[in-house]
């Protein structure tokens, strides 16, 4: 699978699944913007910075890539964002909504207002910003493909989960509206459910002692990932797809 001469942005690829996509893009020929809000890991809990990303994307030989700093819930950095992948680059062609975030479990009732607003505004706002100052690049080229990275928490019930849960339902339907009003312009827009990834985010929030019996590493996500890229509305589009299914229920035939 080849994405030679196209370019692809990453949100939130510092560490993480949007590490893991962003090498997989690059490895594929893709020239990888890699975007996140960490520049300097001796500032952040959890290891893993968008330079860090670049480097290693280098040290693969794999397609070029360019470090962007860009906090995704404000218009300015984001309208930034996109001018700086235009002059490296030239074009935009893939488009990957991964940061997000989540909260500190806790009841509706119990959950601060101020930590649901950043949930939403993350998880929500963040990616109808990027989509929205991508897409004229995109209908420009009449081609495109946006992968919104969802979660199993879009349908799930579990307690104490409801600002992330809902962030993520929210998502998937963003993404399935989007997908119909851009369809003609040949764009491609999926909500992407990751599975169970040992991401450092992962480590990070659970106790030094959990289980990680039966998940994956970071690069888990990459063929998926690739293939998606690849596609355009008259290919694949509105779809809200599981990485367990890929080759199964969806994906490439045979």
């Amino acid at each position: 699978m080849s994405l030679e001469g196209k370019v692809a942005i990453v949100t939130g690829s510092s560490r993480g699944i949007g590490r893991g996509m962003a090498i997989a893009l690059a490895q594929a020929g893709a020239n990888v913007v890699v975007v996140g809000r960490t520049e300097n890991s001796e500032k952040s809990r959890i290891p893993g910075t968008i330079h860090e990303t670049v480097e290693e994307i280098k040290a693969l030989r794999a397609g070029k890539a360019i470090a962007v700093r860009c906090d995704v819930t404000k218009p300015d950095e984001v309208e930034a964002l996109m001018k700086q992948a235009l002059d490296a680059f030239g074009r935009i062609d893939v488009l990957i909504n991964n940061a997000g975030g989540s909260s500190t479990p806790s009841t509706i009732m119990d959950t601060p207002v101020y930590r649901w607003l950043n949930v939403m505004n993350l998880n929500i706002n963040g990616v109808f910003l990027c989509c929205k100052l991508a897409l004229p690049h995109m209908i420009k080229q009449q081609a495109g493909s946006i992968i919104n990275v969802s979660s199993g928490a879009a349908v799930s019930t579990s307690p104490q989960m409801a600002a992330y849960n809902t962030s993520k339902a929210a998502l998937e339907r963003l993404s399935l509206v989007l997908a119909e009003e851009v369809r003609s312009h040949n764009i491609s827009v999926v909500a992407y459910r990751p599975g169970r990834v040992r991401s450092q985010g992962a480590e990070y929030v659970f106790a030094k002692d959990f289980d990680w019996t039966g998940w994956d590493d970071i690069h888990a996500c990459g063929p998926s990932t690739v293939w998606l890229a690849q596609q355009t509305a008259k290919t694949f589009t509105g779809q809200v797809v599981d990485r367990g299914g890929f080759g199964k229920t969806w994906g490439p035939k045979g």
